[in-house]
């Protein structure tokens, strides 16, 4: 038997006692439930509502007569007001104060999101203009090398790290391959330098700039495997964002894609330091900032 973690997974056939009894031409619900919905009662409680499959269920016995007086009493409206559906089931949701149909409330409940969406843009343009105005910024990217896991299933510790950062202007300021085992290590990135060449050759490049990265977990792996007492501060879950940004979160509000279900589709990373300058740029020259803020 089903049991659906929500309404919107619900199909449009399955529906509850009560949903039953309110349809045009009322049926009534089978012995058994065809399926479950988890929901929450009036006062908020989490209760498992039963679901009957209203193909299955047979009618009332309410007459012809009948149904058309009660409808003749009702106050209850069926037809969409926006796209004029006639509607089975009683229009009991409403939004923006008019009673709509599954579909069109959907789609009004999109725009809403959509709408926001295009608030949450305009912040990330002034966000993005600023980080690349900051003088001396890189952008950066931290990768580890993992062997992955033993023969056992347990997880080795990471060989290596990957560094590369450009600068605003796209030129390179560093692209090394630091070995974070010893040199008699069983596993190990023949390609590696050792970590007393690479450690002031990182240092040398970022201890000063301000530092964007796609995600402050790179940032927070350049501190702990390239110590320097000067790094940006992490404190209780939060960096000094003066010194390193994450870009992620922006570039999922710009890009302001929401999906049917009314949620924002996480952006990609662009891959490397030179593609997510790219990417910066294009967001901080996008002028549609002032069409929202005007």
């Amino acid at each position: 038997m089903n049991i659906y973690d929500g309404w919107w997974q619900v199909p449009d056939y399955m529906l509850s006692a009560t949903q039953l009894g309110e349809l045009e031409f009322p049926r009534v619900p089978t012995e058994s439930p065809s399926a479950w919905v988890n929901s929450r009662d009036w006062a908020g409680r989490k209760v498992e509502f039963p679901l009957y499959n209203s193909r299955l269920c047979p009618p009332t016995k309410a007459t012809a007569g009948m149904i058309a007086a009660t409808a003749a009493r009702s106050h209850s409206v069926r037809v969409c007001t926006d796209c004029g559906a006639r509607c089975q089931r009683i229009l009991s949701g409403k939004v923006g104060g008019r009673p709509l149909c599954p579909a069109c409330q959907s789609v009004v409940r999109l725009r809403q999101e959509q709408t926001k969406a295009s608030a949450d843009r305009a912040e990330a343009i002034i966000k993005c203009r600023e980080m690349l105005a900051r003088p001396g910024t890189a952008v950066v990217q931290v990768q580890t090398i993992n062997p992955g896991l033993t023969r056992a299933g347990t997880a080795r510790p990471n060989t290596a790290v990957q560094v590369s950062a450009v600068d605003t202007t796209g030129k390179p300021l560093l692209g090394v391959l630091v070995s974070l085992v010893g040199p008699r290590a069983r596993i190990r990135e023949p390609e590696a330098i050792a970590r007393e060449e690479g450690v002031p050759m990182v240092h040398s490049v970022l201890l000063d700039r301000p530092m964007v990265a796609w995600d402050l977990g790179e940032v927070r792996t350049l501190v702990e495997e390239f110590s320097h007492p000067s790094w940006p501060r992490h404190s209780w879950g939060i960096w000094d964002f003066e010194r390193a940004t994450q870009v992620k979160g922006f570039s999922t509000a710009w890009r302001g894609q929401v999906d049917t279900n009314r949620r924002l589709i996480d952006s990609l990373p662009p891959g490397t330091p030179d593609r997510l300058l790219l990417h910066l740029q294009r967001i901080a020259a996008d002028q549609t900032e002032g069409d929202h803020l005007a």
